[in-house]
Formats: structure tokens, C-alpha cells, sequence
């Protein structure tokens, strides 16, 4: 899981380069299945990485899978975060409207899940 001298070891979402320069590319991704929590880094001792166990212990990275199934389903790559703070346009991400503490965090599932489950957490909202 993770990465080995710069090479990925899991599945990555299929995308098209629509537009490439030396500093930047922007790329048309495949339609993709995610697992997303959303929450306040406060029930995590203020680590907003926090959501990250909940989704690991969903698909079963770390032990026995905490879905419906249960089902171990594989590590993809990337993991996504949004949050709400404001960044400078230098560095931009996705903010997902809502309470400004908030965090949500997704893991994009293997190509081989197509429709749509439940997360059983007590973190997740607005499913």
C-alpha cells in the first residue's frame, strides 16, 4: 500500500489530459465510487487527518472491514481532503460548503465497486 521510491502501488483513478503546460495539467477523470466521512477535527484531538482511521477501518486496511459486506476492498490512490479554511490561490483544493470546522475526507474505491454504499460510522453526515 502506498508508495515505493516514487512509484504507486494501488489503483489510481483513469483520467484524460485535456490540457497540459509545463506548470500544470488539467485532466478529465473517469465517473468513480468514493467512501467519505465528513467531521470535526475536534473528535479527533484536532487532527484534521483524523477521518482517515474511520475510511481505513471501512474498507478493512486495518483489520476486519467495518462495512456493510464486511468486505476488504482495496487501497486506491489519492486520498482526498476538503476543508473549509481558505488557501491562497498559489495552492487551491475543493471546499465542500458547510460548518466552517468541518472535514471531508474521501477515498476513491477500487474501479471494480460500481454502485454506491452505505458508510456505518458515526462520523459520517449529510448521505
Amino acid at each position: 500500500m502506498g508508495m515505493v521510491f516514487g512509484k504507486i502501488c494501488v489503483e489510481t483513478p483513469k483520467f484524460e489530459v485535456v490540457q497540459s503546460t509545463d506548470e500544470y495539467e488539467i485532466r478529465k477523470y473517469s465517473p468513480s465510487v468514493v467512501a467519505e466521512v465528513t467531521y470535526d477535527p475536534s473528535q479527533f484531538k484536532g487532527d484534521k487527518d483524523g477521518g482517515f482511521t474511520v475510511l481505513a477501518n471501512y474498507i478493512g486496511a486495518l483489520g476486519n472491514p467495518q462495512n456493510t459486506k464486511p468486505e476488504k476492498i482495496a487501497m486506491t490512490a489519492p486520498v482526498i481532503t476538503k476543508s473549509s479554511e481558505k488557501i491562497a490561490m498559489t495552492a487551491p483544493v475543493v471546499t465542500k460548503t458547510g460548518e466552517e470546522k468541518m472535514v471531508t475526507m474521501q477515498f476513491i474505491l477500487p474501479s471494480s465497486i460500481r454502485r454506491r454504499r452505505r458508510c456505518r460510522s458515526r462520523w459520517t453526515r449529510g448521505w
